[in-house]
This record gives C-alpha cells, structure tokens and sequence, in this order.
C-alpha cells in the first residue's frame, strides 16, 4: 500500500490466499477506501470458476444491500478466496446507460458514487431497489413518477 493507495493487485492476493489479519489491522477509513465494490468486481473476474460462482453467489447479490458496512463486504470476499494466488481480469461493464440520467442521479446520491461508478452499478439493480433508493432520499411524487417512466422505458430495452 502507497501513501492513502491500495495496489488492486496486492489485495486481490491477500484475498485469495485468505489473509483476514492484513484486512483487520487497517482502519475503517482504509477498508472504504478500498472501494469494495471494484474490489467485488476484480475478485469475480478471476479465472477460477469457483471463486467467480462463490463471488456471484454471495457477494454480489448482495453488495447494495451492504454498502455501508465495507467491512463486511471484505470477509465475504475472504470467503470467496481460494487459499492460493490467482489470476484475475477486470470485466468492464457496458456505459449504455446514459439513457437513464436519474436512475444514475439517484445511485450516485445513494451510494456515493461517482458517476462512472453508478454507471457500472446500475445493471445490478432492479427497477424496484433504484425506487426504494428514491423514496429513501425523500423524492416527492412528481420526482417519482419521472423516474417511472424512465425505469418503464428501461424494462422495454431489457
């Protein structure tokens, strides 16, 4: 680790080979640096089939639900290891969702994304958990029934 600075690579190891102490002595601030949900995406990208099932299984079905408890995130991807160094390959997800500006708008408050984050996040949600997110940040019915009518447009391309 450099100064504030995860090499992805250092930790992709240290998850595979299942090193839950190097993970419990960074502090909180450090873990949600790591950005779990790139981490999730990397770790699932290996080329091991067990490790992308275990990662798919149960992690990210799941990782929205977990947002705010990275730590979390970080011992079901321990989990996830396989006890050995691995290969890994970043799939990079699609950007056509640009079509979809406030479903991108209400993730990106939700969570606290940047905009490229949201945009990589949205395939995984449903319309359902992009309106609670709405209804949770206090959207008024107008705003809401904007958002209908994105998300109706957005069942017709799926």
């Amino acid at each position: 680790m450099t100064k504030n600075n995860f090499d992805i690579f250092d930790i992709l190891n240290k998850l595979d080979l299942k090193d839950k102490e190097y993970f419990n002595n960074l502090t909180d601030e450090e873990i949600k640096k790591l950005q779990s949900f790139v981490v999730m995406k990397w770790m699932g990208g290996s080329f091991d089939k067990l490790k992308t099932i275990m990662v798919n299984e149960y992690v990210n079905t799941i990782i929205f639900d977990l947002n705010k408890h990275p730590r979390l995130v970080i011992d079901l991807l321990l989990i996830c290891g396989q006890g050995r160094k691995l290969k890994h390959k970043f799939y990079k997800l699609s950007n056509k969702t640009n079509k979809y500006p406030i479903s991108i708008k209400i993730i990106k408050e939700y969570f606290s994304y940047n905009e490229s984050e949201a945009k990589n996040s949205i395939r995984f949600l449903t319309n359902g958990d992009i309106i609670d997110c709405a209804t949770q940040l206090g959207y008024q019915i107008e705003q809401l029934k904007q958002l209908n009518k994105e998300l109706k447009d957005r069942n017709s391309h799926h």
